[in-house]
């Protein structure tokens, strides 16, 4: 054997007894987690969780998803009578009484002549005068102005009703047709009819993570299980002043990295993507360099440590739980590399600098 040739082959083992797999370029992840993961300003040290995913973690996850305590406690909202408030109109009418029903009654609209109440909650009403009528339903007012009235009228006969909704409105905002504010009426508002009155939901709406704020509290919601698995906890009734979000998809995004063909971004359609999904989307795993026992998924949990899921994909059959494990935004789809191509990434690089060295030592002899 040449000695070149051999002092390169003495290199290159020299190499692999120290390790050389540390030296390949790229990223790597190691099964046991030493490295810690920095999170706080303060400094603080919290390391990851590593999470093989199993049937049984798919069923806890799914489970947990499903048994929300805040939107289980909204849930359980039975609806009520309307009560009027600040800035409705009423209609009232006397029967056989015309000059005390609306002026003109026939030609003009009981909203624009009936009687508006006040910012205070009052409103004012002939022989009766002004009386507070906010937070009171339309027979509980009849009932108020029929003992007044009874004064003056032997037995009044009255009618009250809701001539204009504007004291309750609930706003839709995000990825819907037709966004703004919406009047809650006697009829009881739910997540679906806003939507519906809205004009429907947009080819680019994230049906996963639907917001709801509600006095300073917001909660999510999923849509997307109202919707194809009828989950009527999710078809919340609204109150007035209730906000409804509805984001976008480009909102919240996986991100593909390692060995796969097409590392991206990639949106979650309607809100939803699962871990086969997303490697369908980049490509699947490279066959050339991927170590199919080597699929994570990372998690951020917020201040706490992240958790790191891993998917030992070696089988086929270890697909079916990749497409039965849901991914949430921001989470990282990691795929390690194989041993032996790390091993080759090592001698491409060192490969080069060997065969520099022997060079110049050939060309500084004589």
């Amino acid at each position: 054997m040449d000695k070149s040739v051999g002092r390169l082959v003495l290199f290159l083992s020299a190499v692999l007894l120290l390790g050389g797999c540390a030296f390949a370029p790229g990223m790597t992840m190691s099964a046991k987690f030493q490295r810690p993961v920095v999170s706080g300003e303060g400094g603080g040290i919290a390391r990851a969780e590593y999470v093989p995913i199993t049937p049984a973690l798919i069923a806890k996850l799914e489970q947990k998803r499903a048994n929300v305590t805040a939107i289980q406690e909204l849930s359980a909202a039975t609806p009520g009578p309307y009560r009027i408030g600040p800035r409705d109109v009423l209609s009232v009418v006397v029967w056989e009484h015309p000059e005390l029903t609306i002026p003109f009654g026939e030609y003009r609209a009981a909203d624009s002549a009936g009687q508006v109440v006040d910012e205070e909650g009052y409103m004012y009403y002939p022989y009766v005068g002004r009386v507070r009528v906010s937070g009171m339903t339309t027979g509980e007012v009849r009932e108020l102005l029929t003992s007044r009235l009874s004064t003056y009228i032997e037995q009044p006969q009255v009618d009250v009703r809701v001539a204009a909704y504007r004291s309750q409105r609930v706003n839709i905002v995000g990825e819907v047709a037709q966004p703004g504010v919406q009047p809650i009426s006697d009829v009881p508002l739910t997540v679906a009819e806003l939507i519906s009155r809205s004009g429907g939901l947009t080819e680019r709406a994230d049906l996963r993570h639907v917001a709801l704020t509600r006095e300073g509290h917001t909660v999510t919601l999923d849509l997307l299980a109202m919707y194809k698995q009828g989950d009527a906890a999710q078809n919340l009734l609204l109150k007035g002043g209730d906000v409804l979000y509805i984001p976008s998809s480009e909102e919240n995004k996986v991100y593909l990295m390692g060995e796969v063909p097409h590392p991206q971004a990639a949106p979650m359609i309607r809100g939803r993507m699962s871990l086969a999904e997303a490697l369908s989307v980049s490509g699947g795993l490279n066959q050339n360099t991927a170590d199919p026992e080597q699929v994570y998924v990372i998690r951020r949990n917020g201040i706490a440590p992240a958790s790191v899921f891993h998917l030992d994909a070696s089988s086929a059959d270890a697909l079916l739980l990749a497409d039965a494990f849901e991914l949430q935004p921001r989470d990282i789809v990691f795929v390690g590399t194989a041993g032996v191509t790390r091993w080759n990434r090592v001698v491409s690089q060192v490969l080069p600098s060997a065969l520099l060295l022997e060079s110049s030592r050939d060309a500084g002899r004589p």
